[in-house]
């Protein structure tokens, strides 16, 4: 899981980096999508540690994170 939430978190950087520099915002769905599963990964993670107030905002969070991402998709 940590493995996972590195490789999660240096694609959601690299990307966004790569979007405000060449002002392409193409991939704000595509972000969007990445932070919702970061934050399930998160969540999970939380769960795990016995943290489930914790847990249960960040699946939350992604669930809004996904909802955002897939409205994105199909407006465009």
């Amino acid at each position: 899981m940590i493995f996972l939430r590195k490789l999660l978190s240096i694609i959601i950087v690299i990307l966004a980096g790569y979007s405000l520099l060449n002002s392409y915002f193409a991939l704000t769905p595509i972000l969007m999508f990445l932070i919702g599963l970061l934050m399930t990964v998160m969540g999970i993670e939380e769960f795990r540690r016995k943290r489930k107030a914790l847990g249960v905002i960040m699946v939350g969070v992604s669930v809004l994170s996904f909802y955002v991402s897939i409205e994105s998709f199909l407006l465009k």
